[in-house]
């Protein structure tokens, strides 16, 4: 018979020995386990192995259709810059973050936590660790998807602006209320079934990198849980004021669009899903509806036409110029007629549309009126609060670089006219109508003709 080694646990007096069983001699190792036995009169202990420990994990998420997708890119991106193979908002988003870029306003994260075994698990409270210190939002390229659907899992909100960054309350659409979660109140998680829930993280003046740090109890001990992306935290981004150019998902591709930043967080007071009002979301002295938009410009600007950004391949950027360089008007600098914008309009149109612009009296009219007369009299001046190029209901945007000889997009605009004795007016629709661009032997886009 050969040698065997045995182990295993046993109890004797309060102490334990330790024998373990290697070899293969099983006979060997009984008589030897019951002679041990019988001669310190005891009884075996089997070991089942400790209770497993809780489990907690974060990741970057777009939810269940319920929430905004407002991400950018610290570099300029036209319509037709996405590639083929990325389809749909979810798909932009992932390719988004994977290029380096962050989530606007609010970062959506979902957190999964399970319990262990048969031990008692609660979590009391989550809140967020700002990793160094905050920056001002980037420049770049934003893109918006809009929700779909609606939400399901438990939702709470963390708001960095705020001196004290701990879980509110929030609603299955990633709307933020005042309130905080944890009051009173415990999540309680159970073994091999996680508790989902959907964070949203907000993030309106700076930019942030930081860690989430869960406080809980396992069996009544305190634990703390240390949540990140990976090796590295999590990353959001604040909202940039002004004027820029963005990107929104459309279902003939992805409009172009010159207006304010998207991506202002979402808060609510009183909160509510459907019909129903969640309890414990009104407070006193809280706003009850988002922080309002900045105020419309009313100084004159430093320059009649705002710094642009123009991909010279990208139509819809090259269109969204034209229109507003055609729309931006000041009647102190000269002024006088549509006529006198089109030199500023001539980089993006081509040689024919220019001379036919100069001699039919400029190039951004389309059965639109000229600007009010208010304007030239009192030496006003105009902003193009937003704009849009899109292509044609029912058309689609090729992905990738465009290589097509004629490209006819939908452009619209909205113009506020200012003067400085307080006079304003807003005209939506300014400039309405298809532009058609052509592609140069370089690559480039210019456009070529309008029409309604």
């Amino acid at each position: 018979m050969r040698d065997a080694t045995v182990h295993g646990p046993v109890v004797q007096g309060g102490n334990v020995w330790v024998l373990f069983v290697s070899g293969r001699g099983p006979l060997l190792v009984l008589a030897t386990v019951m002679a041990l036995l019988a001669a310190v009169g005891t009884y075996l202990v089997l070991d089942r192995g400790a209770a497993p420990e809780p489990t907690l994990t974060a990741h970057y998420t777009l939810g269940d259709d319920a929430f905004e997708g407002n991400m950018v890119l610290d570099r300029p991106l036209g319509a037709t810059g996405i590639p083929a193979s990325v389809l749909g908002c979810e798909a932009t988003w992932s390719w988004m973050h994977g290029q380096g870029g962050m989530d606007v306003g609010t970062a959506h994260l979902v957190v999964e936590a399970t319990g262990g075994g048969d031990r008692t698990v609660a979590i009391h409270g989550v809140r967020a660790t700002v990793v160094g210190t905050p920056q001002d939002p980037p420049a770049g390229t934003a893109a918006y998807c809009p929700p779909q659907g609606v939400g399901s899992a438990v939702a709470l909100g963390i708001d960095l602006d705020s001196d004290d960054r701990v879980a509110l309350i929030a609603d299955s659409m990633g709307a933020v209320s005042y309130a905080p979660f944890f009051t009173g109140k415990y999540l309680y998680l159970e073994d091999r079934k996680p508790e989902v829930v959907n964070l949203s993280v907000l993030a309106t003046r700076k930019s942030y990198e930081f860690v989430l740090t869960v406080d809980g109890t396992v069996d009544g001990e305190r634990r703390t849980w240390t949540l990140q992306d990976g090796d590295r935290p999590f990353r959001v981004t604040g909202v940039r004021l002004g004027m820029t150019t963005s990107l929104r998902a459309q279902a003939e591709g992805w409009a172009t669009e010159y207006g304010r930043q998207v991506g202002t967080p979402a808060r609510c007071n009183p909160c509510s899903d459907g019909r129903e009002q969640i309890p414990g979301t009104s407070v006193a002295g809280a706003s009850k509806e988002q922080a309002p938009p900045p105020p419309v410009l009313v100084t004159r600007p430093a320059t009649p036409v705002p710094p642009l950004v123009v991909l010279p391949k990208d139509p819809e950027s090259v269109a969204l110029a034209w229109v507003i360089a055609g729309n931006s008007i000041d009647v102190r600098r000269g002024d006088t007629g549509p006529t006198s914008v089109v030199p500023r309009m001539k980089p993006y149109m081509t040689k024919g549309m220019a001379a036919r612009g100069e001699s039919e009296g400029g190039a951004d009219q389309v059965d639109n009126p000229v600007w009010p007369p208010e304007v030239t009299e009192r030496k006003g001046w105009s902003v193009v609060t937003s704009a849009e190029a899109a292509p044609p209901t029912g058309g689609r945007v090729p992905p990738g670089e465009r290589t097509e000889e004629t490209v006819r997009l939908r452009v619209a605009s909205e113009v506020a006219y200012h003067t400085d004795d307080g006079w304003s007016q807003t005209i939506r629709g300014q400039f309405s109508g298809t532009v058609t661009l052509r592609r140069q032997p370089d690559g480039s886009y210019l456009v070529d003709d309008y029409g309604p």
